[in-house]
C-alpha cells in the first residue's frame, strides 16, 4: 500500500460502512467509516490484520472488528444501522475492496474470505 491507499471489508447499501486499513503518514491505520464519516482511526504495527463484520438481518445491525492474531478481536467505532432499500440494491452486500487515493497501480493481498 502507498500513502492514502485504503483496503478493507464493507457492508454496503444506503447507508454503508466499512473497516479497513489506510496508509496515513507512512503508517497503516485501522479505520472505521460509517456512511462517509470516519468514526475511528488508530495506527497499528503489524504486517497482517484480520477484519470481521458481523451482520444481523433480524436486528438490522452490523458491527466491525479487527485482530492482529485472529484470536482476540477488537471492536472500534460504532455500528451500522442497515436499511433495506430498493434505490441501490435489493439488500446489503459484503465486499472486499482496495482503492488508491493518490497514485494508481497499488495493490493489497486478501488471503481468504469466510462467510458463516
Amino acid at each position: 500500500m502507498k500513502e492514502g491507499d485504503v483496503a478493507g471489508l464493507a457492508i454496503f447499501q444506503d447507508p454503508y460502512a466499512f473497516i479497513g486499513v489506510k496508509k496515513i503518514n507512512g503508517a497503516p491505520n485501522v479505520i472505521i467509516v460509517n456512511n462517509s464519516v470516519t468514526i475511528s482511526s488508530e495506527e497499528i504495527k503489524a504486517p497482517i490484520i484480520y477484519l470481521k463484520a458481523v451482520a444481523s438481518f433480524s436486528t438490522n445491525i452490523a458491527a466491525f472488528y479487527y485482530s492482529l492474531d485472529n484470536k482476540e478481536y477488537i471492536k472500534p467505532g460504532n455500528q451500522l444501522d442497515m436499511k433495506f432499500q430498493l434505490s441501490i440494491f435489493t439488500g446489503n452486500k459484503f465486499c472486499l475492496f482496495n482503492y488508491a487515493t493518490v497514485s494508481t497501480c497499488d495493490y493489497v493481498d486478501f488471503d481468504w474470505f469466510k462467510v458463516n
